[in-house]
């Protein structure tokens, strides 16, 4: 057990890249336990409270910088680095999974000249090539191309990646997901569908719609079901006129107002023309 230690002992004494200014307000623990804090200055100019144990036993180093310099020595290292045929130009922050777990997120510039956000994780593992051209190239090679469901492939990706997509704020934008293998492989995605029993005119649906677009959470309906899936929200005078002013300010058109709300496309139209909720 470590000796107590009076403020004059440890004061200006250094820890790692941490130098102790002065003693902090001990900081209580929920079964009444008590620590002794420290306030530090960092090599950085940074200022941190550090609990003594945590500098003696070399658990806290420094403000954080170490780990954030730790990161960009490492992108360093990944800048203008090539996968396949991506060359990573910047990183834009982390990707977090439904999980907890995050993933850097880096932008990189393919040979065809298009430029894509993508999980560094994807290519180092080889899972992402390029912006998607090659996939096109391979889907056209197996035949995926003209099959019906690579539409839907690539209208669920723009829809949850794509932050310029219009629908992206009711997908990508409220956290709904893809699985990682189904990004970069329409064809594992087009054939899990043909096994849930895809038919031409029906729906690709998502069981929770609060969900991903994920093994188990999806199956085919007809247009009818689809619409009993939407999110619904029950309309009153006060989200009539939240609808008005939207629409009268041009940001969504009458089609995505009935997606954000929950409600069929006639319903909007009825609202802004006053028809209804007047």
């Amino acid at each position: 057990m470590f000796k107590k230690l009076s403020l004059d002992v440890i004061k200006c004494k250094k820890y790692g890249k941490l130098t102790v200014i002065s003693e902090s307000t001990p900081k209580a623990y929920p079964g009444g336990q008590k620590v002794r804090v420290f306030n530090c200055q960092c090599e950085c100019g940074n200022f941190i409270d550090v609990a003594l144990s945590h500098l003696r036993n070399g658990d806290t180093k420094s403000c954080g910088c170490i780990v954030k310099d730790k990161r960009k020595a490492s992108f360093a290292n990944l800048k203008s680095k090539k996968y396949g045929k991506l060359t990573i130009v910047d990183s834009i922050g982390y990707h977090e999974f439904p999980s907890g777990r995050k993933c850097k997120l880096v932008k990189c510039v393919c040979e065809c000249g298009n430029e894509i956000i993508v999980l560094i994780n994807s290519i180092k593992n080889g899972s992402t090539k390029s912006c998607g051209c090659l996939q096109v190239e391979s889907a056209i090679t197996h035949g995926y191309y003209r099959h019906p469901l690579y539409s839907v492939w690539r209208t669920m990706k723009d829809r949850c990646l794509n932050k310029n997509c219009k629908s992206y704020y009711l997908y990508g934008g409220r956290g709904i997901n893809i699985y990682e293998n189904w990004i970069t492989n329409a064809g594992e995605f087009i054939e899990y569908c043909i096994s849930l029993g895809y038919k031409k005119g029906l729906l690709l649906d998502r069981i929770d719609n609060e969900k991903g677009y994920l093994p188990g959470n999806l199956r085919f309906v007809n247009s009818t079901d689809s619409m009993r899936n939407r999110r619904v929200v029950k309309l009153d005078m006060k989200k009539a006129i939240k609808i008005r002013k939207i629409y009268s300010e041009k940001i969504y058109n009458q089609y995505e107002l009935a997606d954000l709300f929950g409600v069929s496309r006639s319903t909007i139209a009825d609202i802004v023309n006053n028809r209804i909720w007047v």
